[in-house]
């Protein structure tokens, strides 16, 4: 198996990991890099997946700051300047362990959703 170095995490990936551990520190079970950047199909126009794991529901004040901090590093799609979008998923371990379909997620973030946060 091939472990990516640093050079090869994507910069926002980085600034993302920062903002999470900033607000979800006492309730991180782990932060995942995933989607196209670890499968090696990352190109110049892909957004940045990662899976956020946590022990306990975020409050309604986390999730509405961890919306306006993505909001201000995240890229929009097709950006001209190189600024990758960011799709964050944020799923309680308590919510998925034991396994039961559907999974539910915690909070998602993606620039599809832009307008409708833009609106709450």
């Amino acid at each position: 198996m091939k472990y990516m170095s640093n050079k090869e995490i994507p910069r926002k990936a980085i600034k993302t990991l920062k903002i999470i551990n900033e607000l979800l520190e006492d309730m991180l079970v782990g932060v995942y890099l995933c989607g196209s950047a670890v499968m090696g199909g990352l190109r110049k126009d892909s957004d940045v997946d990662i899976l956020v794991v946590t022990n306990q529901d975020l409050s309604e004040i986390v999730r509405k700051d961890l919306t306006d901090k993505l909001m201000m590093i995240s890229g929009s799609i097709g950006d001209i300047k190189g600024i990758r979008p960011l799709e964050v998923t944020v799923i309680n371990l308590n919510n998925i362990v034991p396994w039961h379909f559907p999974p539910k997620h915690e909070f998602m973030y993606g620039e599809w959703l832009r307008e409708q946060f833009k609106k709450e």
